[in-house]
């Protein structure tokens, strides 16, 4: 599975052969508490995790991706990020897209997530693909200033 956007000049295919080090500099981009090089190796390398990337086309540079983890017919987005500089471009939507269509081949029937309260954007990009909030954890998420946060959990029909 291909896709290519010829007007911005990026790929979205799946994470082949990505360094750990590039999936790190973009989590430290989006979250507060960053994993780390050797965790993005070890779900890099687990058979059961579904991983999809956007690549600009000339230097090959990653610069969004998104991690699922599978269980028999279910999968849960562990993390999904964007470059800073590539945001507001429908670059997620069209990443989250592909990722869908690639666990549909998987004969993937519901997928899970995780959002905080406060992010307004990763909100609008589920509930735009037709996710539904399907419950609520209080304190899942730490903010900058310490203040715990509540995660919506949603879920999606493939």
């Amino acid at each position: 599975m291909f896709w290519e956007a010829k007007d911005l000049n990026i790929n979205i295919e799946p994470l082949l052969n990505v360094s750990s080090a590039d999936c790190v500099r973009l989590h430290k981009e989006g979250f507060l508490h960053a994993w780390s090089e050797s965790e993005f190796e070890t779900l890099l390398s687990s058979a059961n995790i579904t991983a999809d990337g956007v690549f600009l086309s000339q230097s090959k540079r990653l610069i969004g991706y998104v991690l699922s983890r599978r269980v028999l017919d279910e999968a849960e987005i562990l993390t999904i990020v964007m470059d800073q500089k590539y945001r507001n471009k429908k670059l997620a939507t069209s990443l989250l897209q592909f990722h869908l269509e690639s666990l549909i081949k998987q004969a993937i029937k519901r997928l899970f997530l995780e959002v905080a309260e406060t992010n307004q954007a990763a909100r609008k990009l589920y509930e735009g693909l037709d996710f539904s909030i399907i419950g609520e954890r209080q304190g899942y998420y730490r903010s900058e200033n310490g203040e715990r946060l509540k995660a919506y959990v949603m879920s999606k029909n493939l």
